[in-house]
């Protein structure tokens, strides 16, 4: 729009928006009404030249590194997957879970294929009925199945700036364990060398001295005497070997452990805390791998009361490691020591399901075995009370490891 300068006297000083030249009260100036507030004035000469002020160009946003971040962790995430993809194409497809298992609080009835829900490779979404409640159980294979589905619609995650400004922090470093935007970048490349550096130093004193898994079942032994004679090693001259027994014999074995670790936080809880809770578990699971025994580590988030419309609670279980995979402790605390892959990630993906969320993204349940359903007695299970600090980590992983150290447990 072109601007109009009425001429006035000036009542008060100012400066020419034109030449910049400073206009002292009683002098002739032009004025413009509507124009904008640093274009206004224009002093006499100015005013009798004609000169106008430049249009000043339309603002520029500054980019958002948080949305920039947000952005560039699902694409790499969906590029991950696909990649994952590709040469499993051929793989038997996951069996389904059982339409009925047993909780530690009773049986659990789970609906297959639940509608309403995002359809992601690697994810599968059961609205389930047990323990006195009803919850969805959003199942994931790996973090970059979750970082997909949880990011299928980003903007989703309306609290963000709340969070963002938790405790004075302007990108809630105490709340996400990281800056934001940073937070966002390890879990989009699911690697924090960091984390795994600050386990390492606090942790990695413990366990070294864990024996391999053993075993002393009958296994066949070839004597000069025993309970089965082998008539072609007598043919052959092999009288030392011509006899076969069993023996109980002590031999190294691999076995199976499961951990689960649940670590959804209450808000008044900070980073550090559920830092110290995925990372012993981490810890464990480099440890047993190291001396031979077979981990896999689930990662849980379970929250009650996330979708009050329908009155449903959340779990969220992710594979953080399975049992043919090898130990990458740098993976393992970005999923399970990093605070953002609870409270960016989980939060996210509950913003994916067909009903409304709880502003708050519902209430940390401290016991997620609950809802787990069947899973084998002897597996070992972190809750969200266990662990708070380095302290009691260390008295955790100590008492996680007690059994595989004891002898009675080696030749069980």
């Amino acid at each position: 729009m072109t601007a109009t300068f009425q001429p006035i006297v000036a009542r008060f000083p100012s400066s020419c928006c034109v030449c910049r030249a400073k206009i002292a009260a009683g002098q002739p100036i032009g004025y413009d009404r509507q124009g904008a507030k640093s274009q206004k004035v224009v002093c006499g000469p100015c005013l009798q030249k004609g000169a106008l002020p430049q249009q000043a160009s339309a603002p520029t946003s500054k980019p958002d590194p948080i949305q920039a971040a947000i952005q560039a962790a699902a694409s790499q995430a969906a590029a991950s997957l696909a990649a994952q993809q590709q040469p499993a194409a051929a793989a038997l497809p996951t069996p389904p879970t059982p339409p009925v298992s047993q909780g530690s609080q009773g049986p659990v009835s789970i609906t297959l294929n639940a509608t309403g829900w995002p359809t992601v490779p690697g994810v599968r979404v059961h609205e389930c009925e047990g323990a006195g409640q009803k919850f969805a159980h959003i199942d994931c294979d790996n973090i970059e199945s979750l970082s997909v589905y949880a990011h299928q619609t980003p903007t989703a995650y309306k609290n963000i700036n709340r969070w963002r400004h938790t405790k004075g922090n302007d990108d809630g470093p105490e709340w996400f364990g990281l800056p934001l935007a940073e937070c966002v970048a390890v879990l989009a490349k699911g690697l924090w060398p960091d984390g795994a550096g600050k386990l390492r130093a606090a942790l990695g004193d413990i366990g070294n001295d864990l024996p391999a898994p053993q075993s002393i079942l009958r296994k066949p032994v070839r004597d000069s005497h025993g309970d089965t004679l082998d008539v072609q090693r007598v043919f052959r001259g092999d009288l030392e070997r011509a006899w076969e027994r069993r023996k109980r014999t002590r031999a190294v074995s691999r076995r199976h452990v499961t951990l689960y670790v649940n670590i959804a936080q209450a808000a008044n809880r900070s980073a550090e805390e559920l830092f110290w809770r995925g990372g012993c578990a981490a810890i464990a699971a480099n440890l047993l791998e190291q001396a031979g025994y077979s981990v896999e580590l689930v990662q849980t988030i379970c929250s009650d009361n996330v979708w009050p419309e329908k009155n449903v609670s959340c779990l969220l279980t992710t594979i953080a490691k399975r049992v043919d995979e090898p130990v990458n402790l740098e993976r393992l605390a970005a999923t399970l020591a990093l605070a953002g892959s609870f409270r960016y990630l989980g939060f996210l993906a509950r913003c994916q399901g067909p009903w409304a969320v709880n502003f708050g993204y519902g209430n940390t349940r401290s016991r997620s075995a609950d809802l787990l359903g069947d899973i084998d007695p002897g597996s070992i299970v972190i809750e969200t009370g266990d662990v708070t600090n380095l302290a009691q980590a260390r008295a955790t992983l100590l008492k996680i490891l007690a059994p595989y150290m004891a002898p009675e447990r080696i030749a069980a």
